[in-house]
């Protein structure tokens, strides 16, 4: 009797650690980054090098300060990034690709007034351009304004359905409001246009696990990580993942209490 009571104890406490871990597994944020492109940090150096080159021997060449600042920002170099938008802009006020990097910048230091009044600016000079929607999706998204951020991925994907971006920052929206079957779809979808999208594979990874789908969140963690292999939030997932196999099956109801009338 001793035995099955200490047996029950065990199991009791190794349950309320399960259920404990499936919350702090559910509570666990998605990625809000969009799809990664392919560019390596090197080959982003390179990239810096050579058009830094181009801008010693003709400092006002619009093209090479935007591509710049592209890479200053894939760099996490958002300082930079920013001022070559501006140099940018003042020699060429219409160029709404600058806007709409510069809005990409402001919205990594977390200065989303001004990131969304440089994508709106984008957008009133190309309103037919899908990417910048979608980059205002991801503004909006930060805002917490997430009906507007998948109105703005709707109106995206009409555009262009091929642009995995637009259905990442509406999965992301989805996600945060709850309505989890949209945004498995849309990072499903996501995934299917741009199979190497860890982040992608990452949020859906956590609805999976939020629905106790073990074997599928650990293939979606698992791919985030051949893709990203120091994402330490797809590394810390997968362990928890790959730890509900080890636990201690807990006895059935009508093993608690054998022997409990001695």
């Amino acid at each position: 009797m001793k035995l099955t009571i200490g047996r029950y104890w065990i199991n009791t406490v190794v349950v309320l650690l399960c259920f404990a871990a499936g919350i702090l597994f559910c509570v666990t944020q998605p990625h809000p980054d969009p799809p990664k492109l392919s560019k390596s940090r090197e080959e982003c150096l390179r990239d810096l090098a050579r058009y830094s080159k181009i801008l010693e021997e003709n400092p006002n060449d619009v093209g090479a300060l935007i591509d710049r600042a592209w890479t200053y920002g894939r760099l996490q170099m958002y300082k930079n990034d920013i001022a070559d938008c501006c140099r940018a802009l003042v020699l060429e006020p219409s160029r709404a690709v600058a806007y709409a990097e510069r809005s990409y910048a402001y919205s990594r230091i977390g200065h989303y007034d001004e990131a969304l009044l440089d994508i709106d600016k984008a957008i009133a000079t190309d309103p037919f351009n899908s990417a910048f929607l979608a980059k205002r999706a991801s503004v909006y998204n930060c805002m917490g304004d997430y009906l507007k951020a998948a109105e703005d991925c709707d109106a995206s994907i009409k555009m262009d359905a091929s642009y995995s971006v637009a259905y990442f920052h509406r999965g992301w929206a989805y996600i945060s409001m709850g309505r989890e079957d949209e945004a498995l779809a849309d990072y499903s979808k996501a995934i299917e246009l741009k199979p190497d999208d860890a982040a992608s594979h990452f949020n859906r990874g956590l609805i999976y696990g939020d629905r106790r789908l073990w074997d599928k969140a650990k293939e979606d963690f698992e791919a985030a990580l051949r893709i990203e292999p120091d994402d330490l939030a797809a590394k810390s997932r997968l362990e928890f993942v790959k730890s509900k196999v080890t636990f201690i099956k807990p006895l059935k109801p009508s093993e608690y209490y054998r022997g409990s009338e001695d």
